[in-house]
């Protein structure tokens, strides 16, 4: 019976349904059914249930209020990305309003750029201010960067035994 109800009813959808768009007109004078079908995985019958579906008391409200939230979240990550990048290469001595700006057009991306930026910088321990990873001394304070060989005077890590250019125990 419920077959014979089925094809019943959808070969009278498809002949009013149009192919060229999803809209059909007139829709809130018809009456919607639900079609759910359960599998029962024991005995490989199916059960299925029809019904009409109704609207919950404040839901649109409650999705519209959602929306909204979820929008206000996003904007202000959005914005507190870009004002950290601002402040983070200001104390650094870099062009604050210059990275805040690729913060704010790029968030993420603009991020993993100046994060992989900054790595390949040294910062001064007195100062702070970014500097080439190759600079012995700090172009704005003049303190040193790091350790330096006592023989030929290059520049070596701070966890290094032996100098990387003339080979003298540290």
């Amino acid at each position: 019976m419920l077959n014979s109800i089925i094809n019943k009813d959808f070969g009278k959808f498809r002949t009013d349904y149009d192919d060229d768009s999803a809209f059909e007109s007139g829709l809130a004078s018809k009456t919607i059914y639900l079609l759910s079908r359960v599998n029962v995985h024991k005995s490989g019958s199916r059960i299925y249930v029809i019904t009409i579906p109704t609207s919950v008391p404040g839901g649109m409200t409650a999705l519209k209020v959602t929306a909204a939230l979820a929008m206000l979240f996003f904007c202000a990550y959005w914005v507190l990305i870009a004002l950290w990048m601002y402040r983070d290469a200001a104390k650094c001595k870099l062009s604050g309003l210059y990275w805040g700006l690729i913060g704010l057009l790029t968030n993420l991306i603009g991020l993993i750029i100046y994060k992989i930026y900054k790595r390949s910088t040294a910062i001064c321990p007195a100062c702070g201010a970014a500097q080439n990873a190759g600079h012995l001394f700090c172009t704005f304070c003049g303190s040193p960067l790091g350790k330096r060989c006592g023989a030929c005077g290059s520049k070596v890590g701070a966890k290094d035994q032996f100098c990387h250019h003339c080979g003298t125990r540290l």
